[in-house]
C-alpha cells in the first residue's frame, strides 16, 4: 500500500466524521428556527389568499349596493304587471348585472326571495342560460328566513359544484333599506354570488404544496404545535389549514439529505486538497528520491540526485547519497584490488584475460584487427632479493607510463597487465585492437620509448630483451 492511499483511508474518515458532526450540529441548531419559518411562510400565503377572498366579498357588495342604488331593480320590485315584470325589466336588470363585472364571462348570480324563500328571481351569468338556484342556496335562504340576522355572508361549497361566495341581505320593499326587525317578514331576501377564482386558485396551490386544503370555518384556530396558520376573512369567517406532519418531516429529511450530500462534497474537496498537499510535499519527494535509488540500483544512473528540501526529507535524501557515494567507492577500491597487482598497480592476469576476451571479441564483431604487444625484462640472480624486487617494480611502473604516454590505443580498449610473478617479476603487457596495432608500435624510432629505456637501465638488471 502506497503512502497515498494510506493517508487517503487515515484522513478520509476523519474529515467525513467532521463534517457530519458539524452538519448535525447545525440541523439540530435550526430545526426550531425552519419550523418557524414554513410557519411564516404559510402564514403569509394565507393571508395573501385571505385578502384575495375579502376582495371577492367587497365585490359582492359593491354589486349589491349598485342594484340597490339603481332604478332598475326598484322598477322590478315595484311594478306589479308579472308579464312586464318578466320580459321587459328582467331584461334591463340581466344589462345592469352583466355591466356590473369586467369580465363579461365572470360568473355573477343575482336572486330575489320572498318571505317563504321562493325564488321570485333569478339569473346568473354562465354558459347556461336554464340556470335555476340550486338547493344549497336555497337551504341558506330558508335558513336566514327563519333566523333574526338582516345580513350574511356565506361561502357554499356544494358537493359536485362550484364554491361561490353568497353575500345575503333583507330590503324593504318599500324604502328599499334594512327592514326592521318586526317587519321582517315582509322584507325580500335579495342575494349575490360570485366565484372567487384567484381564491380557489390559490387555494388549489397550497393544497398541491402542502398536502391540505383550506378550511372556512366561524371559529378561529385552536393554538397546536402543528404547522398551521389562520387568518379572519369577515365576521365570524376564519380561514385555518393545518399542515399533517408528513410534510415537515419531509423538509426536514430534504434538509438532512442536503446536509449529509454538503457535508460529503465538503469532504471529498477536503481530501482531495490535503492529498494534493500531502503528494506535493510529502510523498512526492520520498517517491522520487525511491525512483532515484532504484535506477541506481539498477544501473540506470550512476548517483543520486541531491533535493533541495529542508526538513527530514532533505537530511535523508542527503544521508543516502552520501552512504550510496561511500559505498560505491568502497565497492571501486575492491574492484581496483582485485583487477590490479597490489605493488606495481598494473592489471593482473585475471583481469588481462577478462580485458583480452572483450578486446578479441569486439575485434572480430567488428571485422579490425587485434595485436598484442609483450615485453619482456629478465633480471639477473639477484632478483630475489628485496632491492631487485623493489627496482623491478619501480623499472615496471615507470615503463607502463612512459608506454601509455607515448602510443595511441584505439577505441576498442586495451590494457596493462602483468602475467605472472615471480616467475616474471618485471613483466609488462599490452595490447591494442584497431588502429595501433603491434606493428605499427614495433617499427616505431626507438627513441620514443628512450626515456623508458633509460629508466630500465638504470635498474639492477643484467639484460633487458
Amino acid at each position: 500500500m502506497t503512502l497515498s492511499k494510506r493517508a487517503l483511508f487515515l484522513i478520509f474518515p476523519v474529515v467525513l466524521l467532521g463534517y457530519l458532526l458539524a452538519a448535525l450540529s447545525v440541523y439540530f441548531a435550526q430545526e426550531r428556527s425552519i419550523q418557524a419559518l414554513e410557519k411564516a411562510k404559510l402564514s403569509q400565503r394565507l393571508e395573501h389568499a385571505g385578502a384575495v377572498f375579502q376582495n371577492e366579498v367587497q365585490r359582492s357588495k359593491s354589486f349589491l349596493n349598485a342594484l340597490l342604488n339603481g332604478n332598475v331593480l326598484r322598477q322590478f320590485v315595484a311594478e306589479t304587471d308579472e308579464r312586464y315584470r318578466v320580459t321587459a325589466l328582467g331584461a334591463r336588470l340581466q344589462e345592469s348585472i352583466k355591466s356590473l363585472s369586467e369580465d363579461p364571462i365572470a360568473y355573477i348570480s343575482f336572486a330575489i326571495l320572498n318571505s317563504k324563500a321562493e325564488p321570485e328571481y333569478y339569473y346568473e351569468n354562465s354558459w347556461d342560460p336554464f340556470a335555476e338556484i340550486d338547493e344549497p342556496q336555497r337551504d341558506l335562504a330558508r335558513k336566514l328566513t327563519a333566523g333574526k340576522r338582516l345580513s350574511d355572508l356565506t361561502y357554499l361549497e356544494p358537493t359536485g359544484d362550484r364554491p361561490r361566495i353568497v353575500f345575503s341581505l333583507f330590503v324593504d320593499p318599500v324604502t328599499f333599506g334594512r327592514p326592521m326587525p318586526s317587519n321582517k317578514a315582509n322584507a325580500l331576501l335579495m342575494q349575490i354570488a360570485v366565484l372567487p377564482d384567484r381564491f380557489l386558485a390559490m387555494q388549489a396551490a397550497l393544497k398541491k404544496e402542502y398536502g391540505a386544503d383550506i378550511v372556512l370555518q366561524p371559529w378561529p384556530l385552536a393554538v397546536t404545535d402543528k404547522l398551521s396558520a389562520g387568518t379572519p376573512l369577515g365576521t365570524q369567517l376564519y380561514a385555518t389549514i393545518v399542515v399533517p406532519d408528513a410534510y415537515f418531516e419531509a423538509q426536514v429529511m430534504r434538509r438532512k439529505v442536503l446536509l449529509a450530500c454538503g457535508a460529503l462534497a465538503m469532504s471529498l474537496i477536503s481530501i482531495f486538497l490535503i492529498v494534493l498537499l500531502i503528494r506535493r510535499f510529502i510523498t512526492g519527494p520520498i517517491a522520487s528520491l525511491d525512483a532515484d535509488v532504484t535506477a541506481v540500483m539498477n544501473g540506470e544512473r550512476d548517483d543520486i540526485r541531491d533535493m533541495d528540501e529542508a526538513g527530514e526529507i532533505g537530511r535523508l535524501t542527503h544521508n543516502i547519497r552520501e552512504l550510496h557515494s561511500q559505498s560505491a567507492h568502497s565497492l571501486r577500491l575492491v574492484q581496483q584490488n582485485s583487477w590490479t597487482d597490489t605493488l606495481t598497480g598494473i592489471n593482473n592476469r585475471g583481469r588481462f584475460n577478462a580485458l583480452a576476451a572483450g578486446v578479441v571479441e569486439k575485434a572480430v564483431a567488428s571485422g579490425e584487427k587485434c595485436s598484442l604487444l609483450f615485453i619482456d625484462m629478465t633480471i639477473s640472480n639477484s632478483s630475489t632479493t628485496s632491492m631487485a624486487m623493489m627496482s623491478a617494480t619501480t623499472c615496471s611502473r615507470r615503463l607502463r607510463s612512459e608506454l601509455a604516454r607515448q602510443s595511441r590505443p584505439s577505441p576498442g580498449g586495451g590494457g596493462w597487465s602483468r602475467p605472472s610473478w615471480p616467475a616474471f617479476p618485471a613483466t609488462n603487457l599490452r595490447f591494442w585492437c584497431g588502429r595501433t596495432p603491434a606493428k605499427a608500435l614495433s617499427g616505431r624510432s626507438p627513441t620514443r620509448f628512450s626515456p623508458c629505456l633509460t629508466a630500465a637501465s638504470k635498474c639492477p638488471a643484467r639484460a633487458i630483451r
